[in-house]
């Protein structure tokens, strides 16, 4: 029987997937749509669950066990989440022949890529957001990541919340004009704002829908409008925010850190740039860098480590 790895990471936007061999070299790869709880329905992440590992097992022959498999996901911020996903993925994955299932908060595959035994903060912008950091001696604090009602600030949801009401404050003439006005019923294909409302509510737009309209803020504001320029500024401010009370409450204002940014936001070189000023500013030891790879390849990594018994 040959083993093989699996790595999963769900998102509120989309979800891949890797299969790899047991020294970690990835065979297969897969991308479908969200997984994450709080941004889809349980059917739907089931469904996108099940063509995740439909994908990453075709052409696989012979018959195969995964000793481990590690899925991380967006939303799963509580004990009770967490049990609520760990019931509804095992009953999914349960036709597979897997050892052991590991389901854990999407950020520590971000977390995965710090070196290890050392300081490490990993910010997250996307779809949502969320900051958690964790010292060397084993100290963790973590900010944000309740989801869109209670926080997501500085996140893909959140911009595209404020360019909504931003392109309707500019059609009544509440704010400064804005091209998002235009750019907003565009996205939506909609003739006006009365056709817009209809758009928005019946059915109602979800959160990874409302994200999308973060590329057309950064649209907007690359061809120099005012309003979605401050809207990308308040991303900044409060993803600073986010970040200082992290390293505050870790006690990391003059130790080294790693600082970590992943996420599509985050990447932007306009958020990242600013971020990374005014942190190193506060906290002139920490480095920051960009996470180039893509975060499923943390879960690959935390199988390895559970494979040969590496906390």
């Amino acid at each position: 029987m040959t083993e093989y790895l699996i790595g999963i990471d769900g998102g509120g936007s989309k979800t891949d997937g890797l299969c790899a061999d047991t020294s970690g070299h990835v065979l297969t790869r897969a991308t479908t749509g969200p997984t994450s709880l709080t941004a889809t329905s349980l059917g739907l992440a089931s469904m996108n669950l099940v063509e995740t590992l439909r994908q990453l097992t075709t052409g696989l022959t012979g018959d195969f066990y995964f000793p481990k498999v590690v899925v991380g996901v967006a939303g799963l911020d509580t004990p009770e989440e967490k049990q609520r996903a760990e019931d509804v993925f095992r009953d999914v994955l349960q036709h597979y022949k897997i050892g052991s299932l590991t389901i854990i908060n999407d950020i520590h595959l971000v977390m995965a890529f710090g070196q290890p035994n050392q300081n490490i903060v990993a910010l997250i912008s996307g779809t949502g957001s969320q900051c958690f950091g964790k010292r060397a001696d084993g100290r963790s604090a973590r900010t944000s990541g309740m989801d869109f009602l209670l926080t997501d600030q500085g996140s893909g949801y959140e911009i595209g919340r404020m360019a909504l009401r931003a392109a309707v404050c500019s059609f009544d003439g509440r704010s400064t004009p804005s091209v998002l006005e235009q750019m907003v019923l565009k996205h939506f294909e909609a003739d006006d704002f009365n056709d817009l409302k209809s758009k928005i509510y019946f059915p109602i737009l979800n959160k990874a829908q409302i994200a999308e309209l973060a590329k057309v803020c950064v649209e907007a504001h690359q061809q120099g409008d005012k309003v979605a320029t401050e809207i990308l500024e308040t991303m900044v401010t409060d993803l600073v925010m986010m970040a200082e009370a992290v390293m505050r409450r870790l006690e990391l204002k003059s130790e080294p850190v790693e600082l970590i940014c992943s996420g599509s936001i985050a990447k932007l070189p306009f958020i990242f740039e600013r971020v990374s000023a005014k942190l190193t500013t506060e906290f002139p030891q920490a480095k920051m860098r960009i996470l180039e790879e893509e975060p499923v390849y943390g879960a690959i990594t935390i199988a390895l480590n559970e494979l040969k018994g590496v906390s």
